[in-house]
């Protein structure tokens, strides 16, 4: 009886996991809402994201970027300064030392061998974290069912899970790398 309760509590954590990684981020909806030319919301979305804390140096540049191509420049250059500022403490010295184009083809591979390394390539330390966490938690669920009860039951219910979460941890890394 315990261990069925530890089972599904684990399950449900790899959900909530699951949940937490398909997460769409004011930061993402302002990326799309520019790359599709509407600056109205992309502007609003990425001034929400600076409000709710979120200043890394990716997310103020793609504010300069976005408040650019309105010609809002006084706005531009506050937010380029900060940026500056990000940048010499963090001991760089301009954007495009830090706009490394990133390879999609071998995030995907880094995450195909240790799920989670290709986000943490493309800079998505918490996508990867969570990646991790999530195949993890699958991977013990299995190995507990696998002990405790029928082998065949293991597999047939852990292996679907583990392969869209693998799949999808590839896929994911992809992506992030296309976006950086």
């Amino acid at each position: 009886m315990i261990k069925s309760l530890i089972i599904c509590l684990l399950l449900c954590f790899s959900c909530i996991f699951a949940i937490a990684q398909d997460e769409v981020t004011p930061v993402s909806k302002a990326r799309d809402n520019f790359n599709s030319k509407d600056y109205e919301l992309a502007e609003l979305e990425i001034k929400r994201a600076i409000f709710y804390g979120d200043t890394s140096v990716a997310t103020l540049q793609l504010a300069v970027d976005i408040l650019e191509c309105q010609k809002k420049y006084s706005e531009a250059e506050f937010f380029r300064k900060k940026v500056n500022s990000q940048l010499n403490i963090n001991g760089l010295n301009s954007v495009d030392t830090l706009r490394r184009n990133k390879n999609s083809r071998l995030a995907s591979i880094m995450s195909s061998i240790i799920p989670g390394l290709g986000q943490y390539y493309s800079g998505n330390f918490k996508q990867g974290i969570s990646s991790q966490l999530l195949l993890g938690t699958v991977t013990g669920v299995s190995v507990l069912m696998f002990e405790n009860y029928n082998p065949c039951t293991a597999i047939l219910s852990s292996v679907p899970m583990f392969l869209r979460y693998y799949s999808g941890g590839i896929v994911n890394a992809g992506k992030c790398a296309r976006r950086k």
